[in-house]
């Protein structure tokens, strides 16, 4: 069997080795707890870069909408005019036509009554010219 000072040695031995173990398994936490932590931090630093391309879309989107707001605006103001501008050449379109188809009734009349005049005038002639022969 072992002697109290081999087993004080064994003892001795084994509690270094356990320290030694536990360095080293602390030492290895920590290594990998830096992997990590440097990973992360890179993965936050990607992730904040990337936040910040975003942000950047986003006031280019709301600069783009706000462009396509007033143009719209614009549009619909442009769109309004040309319903009532429309409205106002209809209403002169339709009371031109309403004059000119007066006009043509009043022409018409005016020829009939021309065609009528020029038929007495013709028979007159007729009369005359019999009258006196030629």
């Amino acid at each position: 069997m072992f002697t109290q000072e081999q087993i004080n040695q064994l003892q001795s031995l084994f509690q270094t080795n356990n320290e030694t173990i536990k360095k080293m398994v602390r030492e290895e936490v920590e290594f990998e707890s830096q992997k990590i932590r440097d990973n992360l931090r890179l993965e936050m630093h990607h992730l904040e870069v990337r936040l910040d391309e975003l942000e950047d879309e986003l006031k280019d989107l709301k600069i783009s909408n706000g462009r396509l707001e007033r143009e719209i605006k614009l549009l619909k103001q442009g769109q309004e005019e040309l319903k009532t501008e429309i409205f106002v050449h209809t209403k002169t379109l339709n009371y031109i036509k309403k004059k000119l188809n007066k006009t043509a009734k009043t022409v018409d009349v005016i020829g009939r009554m021309f065609d009528s005049d020029i038929l007495e005038n013709r028979k007159r002639i007729d009369r005359i010219e019999n009258i006196f022969g030629i």
